[in-house]
């Protein structure tokens, strides 16, 4: 099958891929130092404001998420040049997206508990030392981890990467995204209801914090 693309590779940048290229990297530098200074200020005062630990560590992720879908699809657009060449480094690219993603979507909950923990427990959340803190912050991380493989191995999955030449993500295996396999409705429909519990999850416990909150003042 011949490459939709290979007109693109040969050709010179036009507008659409500077301002496509050159936005994503400008939000990039913009935002990621600015993120940084903010993450680096909450860590300097996390041994009083133990809250900041939680923070930190959501940050941290959100900086990856950013130089990933941002300054590295930008720097791909502009010089052409795509992110992974072959199978094998897609495929290791598409599991590291996914785990930032993962990542990034289950820190919410745990900052959302942070706050829950601090009100309904204080003297425990106050006594956390740092590598405890810390510590508690790796597990939305572990749980990203296996959350990656259990579907990155799984028959359903269709391996994608960011394509340059369109902007956005392709399927390596156009048929079988087209087509489906034995079981993929079910298992694509699995994996987006993954991502949205920890969002859902995150939400319900930031209100009963701000509920108990708000009981405690009375």
């Amino acid at each position: 099958m011949p490459d939709p693309f290979v007109d693109w590779y040969h050709s010179p940048l036009v507008l659409e891929d500077w301002l496509a290229g050159g936005s994503l990297i400008l939000l990039t530098l913009v935002f990621v130092p600015l993120t940084a200074l903010i993450t680096w200020r909450m860590f300097k005062a996390d041994k009083e404001i133990i809250g900041y630990r939680y923070l930190v560590s959501s940050a941290l992720i959100d900086i990856l998420c950013m130089m990933q879908y941002g300054g590295f699809n930008g720097i791909a657009i502009l010089m052409k040049h795509p992110l992974a060449v072959n199978k094998d480094g897609r495929s290791a690219m598409h599991f590291y997206i996914d785990w930032v993603w993962f990542a990034f979507c289950l820190n919410y909950p745990l900052v959302a508990w942070s706050r829950f923990a601090a009100i309904k427990t204080p003297m425990w959340f106050c006594r956390q030392m740092r590598w405890q803190s810390y510590l508690i912050c790796l597990i939305p991380d572990l749980v990203a981890l296996i959350l990656c493989c259990s579907t990155h191995w799984s028959p359903f999955f269709v391996r994608f990467y960011f394509e340059p030449a369109a902007y956005g993500l392709v399927a390596e295996d156009f048929v079988k995204a087209a087509n489906g396999v034995q079981g993929m409705s079910d298992g694509q429909l699995s994996v987006e209801k993954r991502l949205m519990l920890p969002c859902i999850l995150g939400n319900i416990i930031f209100v009963l914090g701000q509920v108990s909150n708000s009981k405690m003042r009375v």
